[in-house]
């Protein structure tokens, strides 16, 4: 997928200016349509690609989260007013959209991502990190507190059950099944790794590894249609074995390797946007593997391959130009 994907920015040589403007715009659709579905105003089966995101809410999460947080990024000292509240805007937007389709891997990503960035972006203070982070936590709490409706206010009241009910062994409790089933689903991963570690049972046959276990009555009977572990790292090691998840893994570090190694030329080559828009994907990516088999879904592959693609030919140019 790369090489198509390589070979058309070469062929367009997009302005940075140009992503930046579609992700953030994308980012306030994104907030746009969530308060349309929220609202019930809008469901529209002839626009497939909004309907997919309506009905695939953890990846609707996921991928609001994503733009805003890029969003943010562009945040600058050096732009114009008028551009900065823009940026801010989409960020604002995107991040409302995570909120009401309320995956809660795509929450837990987001937060994490957004207090290191806002720990380490050098061109928002501290003073400035702290307080927008006061007052954006506080809101989410009243969110939660004054609407017993909104998505998010349900995924936490749930969570906290099933947690409850893990710990106490209450095996008849059954409210929350996206998160039963993953804990499910994570310890029959781990027993099926274990007894083939090195090179795993196969490509493909995660399905048939669940089924063999639920026939010998080591597994609930719900989970014999998952042909996946809903957590990518999990679903490689059990299909690939300890090799390819090591070679998997390296596959995921090396765009960070490859700005990390750059982190002295930031400044003197302008390569902000490259370096904070690696890292903020790839870590979302990361991060949001360890509750879901992201790479499952090809939309998701393909937007990762492109803003990875567009940042390291971005690199490559502007290095090519000054040697």
């Amino acid at each position: 997928m790369i090489l198509p994907v390589l070979f058309l920015l070469a062929r367009l040589n997009l302005n940075k200016a140009f992503v930046e403007y579609g992700i953030s715009i994308a980012a306030i659709l994104f907030g746009i349509h969530a308060f349309l579905w929220f609202q019930d105003l809008y469901v529209n089966k002839d626009l497939p690609l909004l309907y997919y995101f309506s009905y695939h809410k953890g990846i609707a999460s996921f991928t609001s989260a994503l733009f805003a947080l890029l969003s943010l990024a562009f945040i600058s000292a050096e732009r114009k007013y008028i551009l900065n509240v823009f940026f801010f805007f989409a960020f604002v937007s995107g991040s409302f959209g995570l909120l009401i389709f309320a995956g809660k891997g795509a929450i837990i990503s987001y937060f994490l991502i957004l207090f290191g960035f806002l720990f380490f972006y050098k061109n928002i203070s501290k003073r400035i990190s702290l307080t927008f982070l006061t007052v954006m936590l506080i809101s989410i709490i009243a969110l939660i507190s004054l609407n017993k409706n909104l998505p998010l206010t349900h995924k936490f009241v749930l969570l906290s059950d099933t947690y409850s009910a893990v710990m106490n062994d209450d095996n008849s409790y059954d409210n929350d099944r996206s998160t039963l089933n993953r804990l499910r689903m994570y310890k029959l991963s781990i027993d099926i790794s274990r007894e083939n570690a090195i090179f795993g049972i196969g490509e493909g046959k995660f399905r048939d590894a669940i089924r063999e276990k639920i026939a010998k009555g080591e597994a609930n009977d719900i989970l014999k249609n998952f042909n996946h572990a809903h957590n990518e790292y999990l679903t490689v090691m059990v299909e690939n074995g300890i090799i390819g998840l090591l070679i998997f893994l390296y596959l995921l570090f090396l765009p960070i390797k490859v700005v990390i190694d750059l982190k002295g030329k930031i400044k003197k080559y302008n390569l902000a946007f490259e370096f904070y828009t690696i890292i903020i994907t790839s870590s979302h990516y990361l991060i949001y593997a360890i509750t879901n088999a992201i790479f499952e879904h090809q939309i998701l592959v393909l937007l990762y391959v492109f803003i990875i693609t567009i940042c390291v030919a971005g690199i490559s140019r502007k290095l090519a130009s000054l040697n």
